[in-house]
């Protein structure tokens, strides 16, 4: 979907999107009975998903008012968030 939404270049819907994509992350991982699993990889996964995604936020938090035309210091917060807990499930 994200990447729809930069095919068509529709800057609103892919801020709409991403928001969205971060909201449903940020609630798994701060849903208290988040598990990783009972198969032996399901943490290796978690980590590699965590490593990947704070590499992610990283970027989107660099994003630029001039580039989007948005006020970004919500969006900005919300990526911060997602990230620090990311971080606290990522290993070391």
């Amino acid at each position: 979907m994200v990447k729809m939404c930069q095919i068509i270049r529709d800057r609103n819907k892919l801020m709409t999107l991403l928001l969205l994509l971060m909201n449903i992350i940020l609630v798994h991982f701060q849903d208290s009975s988040f598990e990783c699993g009972t198969k032996p990889y399901a943490k290796d996964d978690l980590y590699l998903l965590c490593g990947k995604l704070i590499s992610a936020l990283e970027r989107l938090e660099l994003l630029s008012e001039d580039k989007t035309g948005h006020d970004l210091k919500v969006f900005r917060r919300f990526a911060s968030s997602v990230k620090e807990i990311s971080i606290q499930k990522s290993p070391v």
